[in-house]
């Protein structure tokens, strides 16, 4: 299975799992997905912090994705 996770997925799915709903979790962690985050998150993270709406440490982002386990 292949996903791309939009950026409130991505957001969800690293600091809050708890707010992903069970199936998008579920289908997230599968063994047998990959899932893929596109550049443009960088950039609308980037707004969202800007606007105040976020507090996601962009810097960290890279690591972060790794960690998870993410393609970008």
């Amino acid at each position: 299975v292949r996903l791309l996770l939009d950026t409130h997925a991505l957001i969800w799915a690293v600091s809050e799992p708890r707010r992903l709903p069970a199936a998008w979790h579920a289908a997230i962690t599968a063994l047998d997905a990959t899932v893929f985050v596109s550049a443009a998150t960088a950039w609308e993270i980037a707004i969202k912090r800007a606007l105040g709406r976020v507090n996601f440490p962009l810097e960290k982002l890279d690591a972060t994705l790794d960690e998870a386990g993410f393609e970008h």
